[in-house]
């Protein structure tokens, strides 16, 4: 299995997890899984990571700021190119399903094209398109991230949580995806 990380994610690991592994099992983990590439972290992940909560993520996953580490691992995976699995198809999705059509009727047509234009260059939208080409080759995928199905933050598209439920993609918390983990076993003191 795949696992795909959303930055999200990453900030609860370097919050409330990394700080309580005295003996750094979790770092390991996390980094062996990395270069295993069994945990991808896009372009757009590690450039949100490496700006939010005062590069909180990068702090605490040094080796995320490696750039021999990073090249070697393809860490930061380049996404600009990167098209969906059956492109025309999921781009009418975008627009019939995976807009939230309350908010997006009130924009105008070169309006909607802005945010839309948005929305296909974030790292959402590329973690999403990342597991739906796994799942299209037959590669188990899971996408990691703390976001839930909530709506309640205005955004002119869905959130991860739902456009993976329409798209049959596997979504896991990080708590989730760690109880998963056979192997890691974490002593907190």
């Amino acid at each position: 299995m795949i696992a795909v990380i959303d930055c999200s994610s990453l900030l609860s690991l370097a919050r409330y997890y990394l700080p309580n592994d005295k003996k750094n099992k979790l770092y390991e983990f996390l980094k062996k899984k990395i270069e295993n590439g069994e945990i991808l972290v896009i372009d757009k992940v590690l450039e949100e990571a490496r700006f939010v909560s005062q590069k909180l993520v990068v702090q605490r996953l040094d080796f995320l700021n490696d750039k021999e580490f990073c090249k070697k691992n393809q860490v930061g995976e380049k996404t600009e190119d990167l098209i969906p699995f059956a492109h025309e198809r999921f781009y009418r999705m975008v627009d019939n399903s995976f807009a939230v059509r309350a908010l997006t009727n009130r924009l105008s047509s070169a309006e909607y094209e802005v945010e839309k234009k948005l929305f296909l260059n974030s790292a959402d939208i590329k973690m999403i398109v990342k597991c739906h080409n796994f799942k299209n080759a037959d590669i188990e995928a899971v996408l990691i991230t703390e976001e839930t199905n909530r709506a309640n933050d205005r955004k002119y598209f869905k959130k991860i949580p739902a456009i993976c439920d329409f798209l049959n993609i596997r979504t896991l918390n990080i708590q989730e995806f760690l109880e998963l983990q056979n192997e890691l076993v974490i002593e907190i003191n």
